[in-house]
């Protein structure tokens, strides 16, 4: 007899995240033969993106690009839409400008979204904004001080307690659609408290979350960021992410257990009051698979191995 696993012709996993962690991730993960939606968060205020946003009011279109263009199937074309202009035209990429200009076209920033991944030609995949509204994030610290902005919070020299939006919060439609149709759901690798958790303050989404049996999957992150997870392991990550989930709380975590950084590497990060992310505690109820995922690049810059989490990925979403 045929199993309907052996049936099922094609697996769609929703990837939420942002900044160039999901946007490695889905790079090579559309290798597999699986259907992708990222959701990325919209309520990044820095660089260009701010810059955009404040001028426009528009939702940020920075994580959206970068999703965009890692699934993109014209990589000369998601070159120049990287492209990144000096200071006379404020630093902007061509792919910020582009999708922009296709706000002021077609209206709602969902449906310039759609139109933006056409001209890079994402054939089966979709990147998805969690809302269509310009979104700000705030954040009661834990010396009790109130913080608006995303860059403005991870700027602060206290830890963060609350994360939540300054404005009522709608998420798009589509997005609680294509989680429903899920296979599996993966929190990527990313900054904890500005691209994972923004996502989980939808009570809507909460309550699809917990109507699924779909596996939850997390990558936990490498290295701790200054302002936001400054001295954290595997733990205190997993634990800020179940409390915002509702009852279906995380099924599996993906981290890593190479802790052999060079002295060179080391020094650099502890500059930048960063330290690598540790497997300290057991996690009650959640599946572990520990294993050395660290990679370095010729910038010393420490970086997960993609290649490896995708393979693991891919038994988990198929096993």
């Amino acid at each position: 007899m045929i199993s309907s696993l052996e049936l099922k012709m094609s697996y769609k996993i929703v990837l939420f995240g942002g900044g160039t962690g999901l946007s490695n991730l889905l790079s090579e993960l559309k290798k597999y033969d699986y259907d992708l939606t990222a959701i990325v968060t919209v309520a990044d205020n820095g660089g260009s993106t701010g810059k955009i946003r404040n001028f426009y009011d528009i939702p940020a279109p920075g994580d959206l690009r970068r999703c965009a263009i890692a699934l993109s199937e014209n990589q000369d074309l998601a070159t120049i839409m990287n492209y990144r202009f000096d200071k006379h035209i404020d630093n902007h990429t061509v792919g910020n400008l582009i999708l922009t200009a296709c706000v002021s076209l077609y209206g709602d920033f969902d449906k310039a979204c759609l139109e933006y991944s056409k001209i890079l030609q994402l054939k089966r995949h979709k990147v998805l904004p969690i809302s269509n509204n310009s979104l700000h994030l705030c954040a009661t610290m834990k010396d009790g001080a109130v913080i608006c902005g995303e860059h403005q919070i991870v700027k602060y020299p206290q830890p963060i307690n609350k994360i939540y939006y300054q404005e009522k919060a709608e998420i798009l439609h589509d997005v609680i659609k294509e989680v429903q149709e899920a296979d599996a759901i993966i929190f990527s690798c990313g900054s904890l408290y500005t691209s994972l958790i923004p996502n989980l303050l939808f009570e809507e989404l909460i309550k699809v979350f917990d109507q699924k049996q779909e596996k939850i999957i997390y990558i936990a992150n490498l290295m701790t960021q200054d302002g936001e997870t400054n001295n954290f392991t595997v733990k205190n990550h997993v634990d800020v992410i179940n409390q915002y989930l509702g009852k279906h709380k995380l099924d599996y975590v993906i981290a890593n257990d190479n802790y052999d950084l060079a002295l060179n590497v080391e020094k650099n990060y502890n500059l930048e009051k960063a330290q690598l992310v540790k497997l300290t505690d057991d996690l009650d109820n959640i599946n572990i698979i520990a294993d050395d995922f660290l990679l370095v690049d010729e910038n010393n810059h420490v970086r997960h191995n993609i290649v490896k989490i995708c393979e693991i990925i891919n038994l988990l979403v198929k096993g």
